[in-house]
Parts: C-alpha cells; structure tokens; sequence
C-alpha cells in the first residue's frame, strides 16, 4: 500500500481500508492517499476506517507515555520496547484532526465523514451505506459500542 500500484490511472471503482494506515507511519500516509486518488475512477470513492482513539474501547485500553499522550495500544497488536513499537504496531493513534488534516494534505479535494468523536469528545455517528463497503468496527457491527450507540472507528469517504 505504500508503493505505488501497477495500475493505470483512473481505473479502480471503489478502494477500501479498514484498520490498515493505522500501521503505516503517518508521514507517509499523504503519499498513499495520492496514489489511492490517481487510480481511482473519477467520481467514485475510497473508503477509509481507522480506530477512533476517543473512544473508550481503545483509549481505556492504551499504555501513556508521562505526558498522558498514548504512546502503545497493546489490543492493536505487536509491541513496545524501550520507546519503539514494532511487530505490527499501531504508529499512530486516530483522531478526526489527524485525518482531516491528511484528507486537506492529499490530493482529495471532497470527502464525507461518517463517524468519529469530534475535538470535544462527542461521538457524531451518521448512517453509513454499506452496499458502498462493508465496515465492522462500527456500532451497527460492534457489539461493544451498540449500548449506548457511539462511534468506534473513523469512518470517511474521500471522493474522486
């Protein structure tokens, strides 16, 4: 995903990642959302889900660094060890304001957001169209965030 894809350009119908760029460092990710864009059909879409680092499912779960920042998800899988992750690792911990800020960096100039807790912690969750793709982590999937019903992952759709 971090290469670039042996397809031509404007070819791909719909593109999908769900708890995938979470592993890829963040830096990279612009570069990855451009070539998503170069392939995909104009007009059609990609959509993204990553964990929603606001939500008390992951953010209970996860290790601090001594500034409270999250530093390891030990549910996310692989490891920490003496302040590097590895094995699989979460590299980076979701909010809205990361992936906004990805989605103004790429070359996606409209996108739709789902579900995600916003900058107050409020969980905003907008019916999804899963004939559109499928997505699990959400609170119609979920059960551990069907009662009461909030957001789980950051769901988005950036449009060609």
């Amino acid at each position: 995903i971090t290469r670039p894809y042996p397809l031509a350009d404007n070819t791909v119908s719909l593109y999908q990642a769900e708890d995938v760029l979470e592993h890829i460092p963040y830096d990279r990710l612009v570069d990855v959302l451009n070539e998503i864009y170069r392939v995909l059909k104009p007009g059609c879409r990609f959509r993204l889900s990553v964990p929603d680092y606001r939500c008390d499912v992951y953010a209970d779960r996860c290790q601090r660094g001594p500034d409270g920042a999250i530093v390891f998800d030990p549910g996310g899988g692989g490891w920490y060890r003496d302040g590097t992750l590895g094995g699989g690792a979460h590299l980076w911990f979701p909010t809205y304001e990361q992936v906004v800020a990805l989605a103004e960096k790429s070359n996606f100039t409209k996108w739709e957001f789902y579900h995600y807790y916003d900058e107050n912690g409020t969980s905003v969750t907008k019916p999804i169209d899963y004939s559109l793709g499928y997505v699990d982590r959400t609170p119609d999937h979920d059960p551990r965030v069907k009662d009461p019903y909030r957001a789980l992952s950051i769901v988005v759709d950036f449009i060609k």
